[in-house]
């Protein structure tokens, strides 16, 4: 979902016959529209929420449904809900429900042809919590699909579809750590006219602004922030009912996201079936939950590179097409670090002046500029690309990631993605002025004979697949000790992730610094098109957590 606030209108792909399309965009404002508002009113100043005496007409005694979209581990959030949202609710005699998708915690291939398989521990073991919290509040409407942000759209037209059947004459959804206004819905919806149908939101975008919300086909269309919206019965009904294939089989012209694949089903009914439809925004729409967090751009901010070989383009794209969406999502800036090519079996010790680079490594060198071109994404590290040059190619990564600003610094092998809500909630649990050093799997250093270095040293480390660093950390070691990071070789290896680790233990010991190592299998993210034939990079996905406080440890 998409998080700033649009400053110009359009349209999107234009209608087949204009003169079936009737489109009012009504932009609502109030005089207190930037200020945040929580349960108990707004945050900077005393105005309270207008009251409107509502008269004897056709918008008095509208009905709603909220449903607000919940993971199935989102146990505690639900309980906010339960306890601040949900007296507002029923204070309207408005219906409430938490739409959960099936739990999804498996890393087994999805496309083998297996009768009898079972769910994954964790599946079996939320499964349960689930019917046991259904018994007792009655209020969850469980999606038939599993419940991961890809299929996010066949979580909201099913969800779409159950508020249809209600029989309600407005819809609203909000993600769990927001509340509807329910004042602020009504007002928006009898300052329509009535014979219009409404989509609201607390933002509209126009669905310009990034180039992830273009769908497949290149169309565009406007929408409302996915955090909090609403729609009318009958517009939701032809999405639901009338459209239903359309809009089933977004793959052929939306994306992941469910918010900017809304508004293209809103456009879609529009053009096709002759309906007005006013699009109101307004920020007061929407009211945070306390004790429950929310996401904010300013809180944390974080970069990623990921590892790839000159050559692997085909990975490169992959980590385009599945991990790039989430980090824009967030705000995050990604790029690939990529060393020069090399491909050359002559001697590096001769010297030999004025000798030219391979024609491998010519053609690669071309193809990297064409690719840099066109995705403007590559960092050329000043090494070549081989395995026991990378830990020069990840000092100059950090550095280079040092340069952009970011409170967070995380790494990857460009089979995986980080998981970016994984890595936020771990970022924003560490102990105050404690640095953080995290990654999918810890190793003590001392498991192997080759983790030991070259003066016999051992210390913990990340592994290499998926880390990150909090910025003071890492800009310790590639600015303070970057001599010292420089001359691994005299205590090192070639290991760039058991070097780090060194590199860590150094920063706490020679500086002072507070470290927490904090290690969870679920920060990483497999790509399946890449590590389908790698069986044992898939066996990570447990839930196994660990962390751990380090002053001097070595």
């Amino acid at each position: 979902m998409y998080r700033e606030p649009i400053k110009s209108q359009t349209i999107g792909k234009p209608a087949t016959n204009p003169s079936k399309r009737s489109v009012t965009h009504k932009t609502i404002r109030t005089q207190t529209q930037t200020q945040t508002q929580t349960i108990d009113g707004p945050k900077t100043n005393t105005a309270k929420i207008e009251t409107f005496d509502y008269r004897a007409d056709a918008n008095a005694n509208i009905s709603f449904i909220v449903f607000t979209h919940s993971h199935p581990a989102g146990v505690k959030a639900r309980d906010q809900q339960r306890r601040f949202c949900r007296p507002l609710y029923e204070k309207h005699g408005i219906k409430h429900v938490f739409s959960v998708g099936r739990p999804s915690y498996d890393w087994r291939s999805r496309d083998e042809h297996i009768q009898g398989q079972v769910s994954t521990r964790k599946e079996i073991d939320l499964g349960h919590q689930l019917l046991k919290e259904h018994e007792r509040h009655g209020d969850l409407l469980i999606t038939p699909n599993r419940d991961q942000y890809r299929d996010k759209s066949e979580k909201l037209l099913s969800s779409l579809r159950y508020a249809v059947d209600q029989g309600v004459d407005f819809i609203l959804k909000t993600d769990d750590e927001y509340c509807v206004n329910v004042e602020v819905a009504k007002r928006l919806i009898r300052s329509r006219p009535l014979q219009n149908e409404i989509f609201m939101g607390w933002i509209r975008w126009n669905g310009t602004e990034y180039s992830v919300m273009k769908g497949s086909d290149g169309t565009i269309a406007p929408f409302m922030s996915g955090w909090v919206f609403g729609l009318s019965q009958n517009l939701a009904k032809t999405i639901v009912n009338d459209d239903w294939v359309h809009s089933m089989l977004f793959s052929t012209y939306g994306t992941s996201s469910d918010d900017a694949n809304l508004g293209k089903w809103v456009d879609y009914a529009v053009r096709t079936h002759n309906i007005t439809v006013d699009h109101a925004a307004d920020r007061k729409l929407m009211m945070k939950v306390p004790g429950v967090k929310q996401f904010k751009d300013s809180e944390v901010s974080m970069f990623v590179f990921t590892y790839s070989q000159p050559s692997a383009i085909k990975a490169r794209e992959q980590q385009r097409a599945f991990c790039r969406p989430s980090y824009e999502k967030h705000g995050i800036k990604h790029v690939f670090s990529v060393g020069r090519p090399s491909f050359d079996g002559r001697d590096r010790n001769r010297n030999a002046q004025g000798q030219m680079a391979t024609e491998k490594e010519i053609d690669l060198g071309h193809q990297l500029l064409k690719e840099h071109e066109r995705h403007r994404d590559l960092l050329i590290t000043p090494n070549r690309d081989n395995h026991q040059d990378r830990t020069d190619k990840l000092l100059s990564s950090l550095r280079y990631a040092i340069s952009q600003g970011a409170d967070f610094i995380f790494k990857t092998d460009d089979e995986y993605c980080v998981d970016v809500e994984v890595a936020k909630n771990w970022t924003k649990k560490r102990l105050a002025k404690n640095e953080v050093y995290l990654g999918w799997k810890k190793w003590k250093g001392t498991e192997y004979s080759i983790m030991k270095g070259s003066d016999g040293t051992r210390a913990p480390f990340m592994s290499g697949w998926v880390y990150g660093l909090s910025r003071n950390l890492a800009q310790v070691i590639v600015e303070d000790d970057w001599v010292h990071s420089m001359m691994f070789s005299t205590y090192g290896t070639s290991s760039d992730d058991a070097n780090l680790g060194r590199w860590v233990d150094w920063a706490s010991r020679t500086h002072n610094l507070t470290v927490a190592y904090i290690a969870d299998r679920q920060l990483c993210a497999d790509i399946p098109e890449i590590n389908q034939q790698n069986a044992t990079k898939r066996k990570f996905c447990n839930i196994k957590v660990a962390v751990e406080t380090n002053a001097h440890k070595r």
